[in-house]
């Protein structure tokens, strides 16, 4: 059984939101967002500006004012208030000096964004020091060439044991290995650079509950480092599926004492409800 994260008091929060299509914000959701946008620091903006496909800089707008606006229900703070720093691969965070231990991250797959974030009070530990979050969401595609994909990213016990299932049973255990490794690569902050061969998720090793929220929910996860030393962090993942496309992973490295798990809370939002939920500092 993997190590529990230090007890913390932690509570971990998944926001699960439906975005709009790339083709279908509206006339209605496109001026909400142009009158959220004096939240975004000039970095963001910047950032977003860089897209060139039509559609996609609102899209990356709106992903940026929903994770702004999550923040600020979880910390009692104003949506334009936080700060980012962004680590080697990219990977933001929130600059130290704005409380803690917290952490956050997001990820998004077809129409749906997923957003997490872990919060806790405890003394012993600077902000964002020694809490390393992951999450990732991806939809069950059928027309995605699972074999030529895990023959070349993932590891040699992963490869047998997709092996061992038949066809329906592989295309399922795919997507939840796929999800589990990407939470586990966010969480580094190392991105691929981590390298999909150098450690292995045993979904045999899963203990399925319930969990409000989930058609399916396992606990018991943890990733084991094949090519390299453990390290000092403990890890542990979790996989739950939200329905029959989409599945839900998340990854979760914390340094000290080991505890109880964090509470862990999955609640879905509109888009239009989460942003709105701030109308006071959304000008008219």
């Amino acid at each position: 059984m993997p190590h529990s994260i230090t007890d913390r008091g932690l509570t971990l929060t998944l926001t699960l939101v439906t975005l709009p299509g790339l083709k279908d914000v509206g006339e209605e959701m496109e001026q909400l967002a142009h009158r959220c946008s004096h939240w975004l620091s000039d970095d963001e903006l910047a950032r977003i500006g860089r897209a060139t496909l039509p559609g996609l800089s609102l899209r990356q707008r709106l992903v940026r004012l929903c994770l702004r606006a999550e923040l600020a229900r979880q910390t009692q703070m104003t949506p334009d208030a936080f700060r980012f720093d962004y680590g080697p691969q990219g990977k933001p965070e929130l600059r130290r000096q704005q409380g803690g231990p917290f952490a956050f991250n997001l990820s998004h797959s077809g129409d749906r964004l997923l957003l997490a974030v872990i919060s806790g009070h405890d003394d012993r530990c600077e902000y964002n020091n020694d809490l390393y979050l992951g999450v990732d969401i991806e939809r069950k595609r059928t027309n995605t060439d699972i074999n030529a994909i895990y023959r070349h990213y993932f590891s040699a016990p992963e490869q047998a044991y997709l092996v061992s299932l038949d066809n329906a049973q592989k295309r399922d255990a795919f997507f939840d290995l796929w999800a589990l490794k990407e939470s586990y690569i966010k969480a580094t902050g190392r991105g691929l650079a981590e390298g999909l061969h150098s450690f292995a998720f045993d979904l045999e090793q899963a203990t399925a509950c319930d969990k409000e929220g989930f058609k399916q929910f396992y606990q018991g996860l943890e990733p084991a480092m094949l090519s390299q030393h453990q390290g000092d962090i403990r890890w542990q993942s979790w996989l739950g599926h939200i329905d029959s496309d989409y599945r839900v992973a998340v990854t979760l490295g914390a340094c000290g004492e080991v505890g109880a798990e964090p509470t862990l809370t999955l609640t879905q939002h509109s888009l239009h409800s989460l942003l709105s939920e701030f109308n006071s500092h959304i000008p008219l």
